[in-house]
């Protein structure tokens, strides 16, 4: 197998007279739009030197991180606990950064060997060349995660994918976002404002611990409500209550309601507009495996016609999703991923007792 050679961004060449007796020249990556990879003879001294090389970038000149198989690597730039089980990503994904929209997401592994979980593209920074994230750990794979700290490495960050969210000028938009489900409104808040809609987010968790993102809400909303359940914090109810609230203020009336967050909520959601016939759009979660359509795992059921949300969503019309059939299926594989979780706590209970 040839091996990736660090060449630093906007170098073409080896570096020393060792690499260059190594050096087999530059090759295109196919798929990566422009990157191209330094390549090495195997077992040679400038290949053993590290675990992982560099290759760089000719129209953006910006350093991918590789493995020594060639495959790009996607560096944490920093991260920040924002509650006990919640935390917040900067990853460095040039390309992800320089086509995302708002709506879409990716999806990442840890791992060559390790589960493939969707993600919401929370901001992205296309001339500095990263996105963010927001994962609540929940499951074995976002507790993995969540343990990774600045510096570290990702396997796969696969994106953008899905349809990007229709921005329409809609007079007032009301953007309803529960727990990590904000990380999907807080994007469309920006490209509705942009837009010239009259912006209102609302943000609710259980606790004042799990409201998120209100401070940046704040900077591309014209008003935003945090909601609690137990009343710890802001307006004491649900994201619906709060929404009932304004729907009843007829001086401002709504033209379209944005929702992301658990299934229950979605579709509290969804039925509270329906008899006032206010348009309302659901970001799904279903299971999902490729993000290209290829599986099936993501199917849903939309106004009585089988949708992939990985392709032709995440996005669809709340009042015709079979949220049911949604539920349903997200419990598929409740077992297995209780088993996968009592693993995960055996290794770690076997590690703390070898220390």
């Amino acid at each position: 197998m040839r091996e990736a050679l660090f060449v630093p961004p906007g170098r073409v060449r080896p570096r020393c007279a060792r690499e260059r007796r190594a050096w087999l020249g530059a090759r295109d990556i196919p798929g990566l739009g422009g990157i191209r990879l330094g390549v090495i003879r195997p077992r040679s001294g400038a290949a053993k030197r590290a675990g992982t090389h560099r290759g760089f970038c000719v129209d953006a000149e910006t350093a991918f991180v590789f493995t020594r198989e060639g495959r790009q690597m996607y560096k944490i730039l920093d991260t920040k606990q924002l509650a006990s089980d919640v935390k917040w990503f900067r990853i460095e994904a040039p390309l992800v950064a320089k086509n995302r929209q708002p709506g879409q997401f990716v999806i990442i592994r840890l791992c060559e060997t390790g589960e493939r979980i969707p993600l919401t593209i929370a901001h992205s920074d296309a001339k500095e060349g990263y996105i963010e994230l927001i994962v609540k750990a929940i499951g074995k794979t976002t507790i993995e995660l969540c343990k990774k700290e600045k510096g570290d490495t990702l396997a796969d960050v696969m994106g953008p994918l899905g349809k990007p969210t229709e921005i329409e000028k809609v007079g007032h938009a009301v953007l309803v976002g529960g727990g990590v489900g904000t990380a999907v409104i807080y994007p469309l808040a920006r490209a509705l404002k942009d837009a010239g809609n009259y912006v209102t987010s609302i943000t609710g968790g259980r606790t004042k611990e799990l409201v998120v993102l209100e401070q940046e809400l704040r900077e591309v909303s014209d008003q935003v409500f945090a909601t609690t359940d137990d009343g710890s914090y802001g307006f004491h109810g649900t994201v619906a209550d709060k929404l009932k609230e304004l729907m009843d203020d007829k001086e401002r009336p709504i033209g379209a309601v944005y929702c992301a967050g658990p299934v229950p909520m979605m579709r509290a959601i969804a039925e509270l507009t329906r008899p006032a016939g206010i348009h309302t759009i659901v970001s799904l979660n279903p299971i999902m495996v490729d993000g290209t359509g290829m599986c099936g795992g993501c199917r849903v059921s939309v106004g009585g016609e089988t949708k992939f949300a990985c392709v032709d969503g995440p996005e669809f019309d709340g009042h015709l999703v079979d949220f049911t059939e949604l539920w349903d299926r997200l419990g598929a594989y409740r077992d297995q991923e209780k088993l996968a979780l009592e693993r995960l706590q055996h290794q770690h209970e076997c590690k703390c007792g070898s220390h």
